[in-house]
């Protein structure tokens, strides 16, 4: 069975690059950030740090890491989101703020197909 994966980011748009971007400004950076897996809400973020999520995911984006795990310094209940690698190149994504247990895997390349949408829709360019 083939599962669905949809990240929403709703926030203005900056139209700026990553890398000019530094502590602590990009924690100032606040966007609603939805996970939908299998069309239900698995984890909802109103005031989520997308800019500090990027400059975390940045590496392994480029395949530098296997796992990603994202301690968000806004709040306690950390890791806020993990992307765990499991059998045959397939990723989970966990959260200590998931709405229910997730037991589906995807593609490293579906995962970032749904980072790179949330990137370009909010006008952030990464290099």
């Amino acid at each position: 069975m083939k599962h669905s994966l949809n990240f929403i980011c709703t926030g203005n748009k900056i139209d700026k690059r990553l890398s000019k971007i530094k502590y602590p400004d990009l924690l100032h950076y606040e966007i609603q950030f939805v996970i939908m897996i299998d069309s239900q809400e698995y984890f909802c973020d109103n005031y989520f740090p997308f800019l500090e999520f990027l400059h975390e995911i940045k590496p392994w984006l480029n395949d530098e890491f296997d796992d990603f795990i994202f301690e968000c310094t806004d709040t306690e209940d950390n890791p806020l989101i993990s992307i765990l690698k499991k059998d045959n190149m397939q990723y989970k994504i966990t959260s200590t703020w998931e709405l229910f247990n997730n037991d589906v895997l995807f593609s490293k390349d579906t995962i970032k197909a749904e980072i790179l949408n949330c990137i370009k829709k909010l006008g952030i360019f990464i290099d």
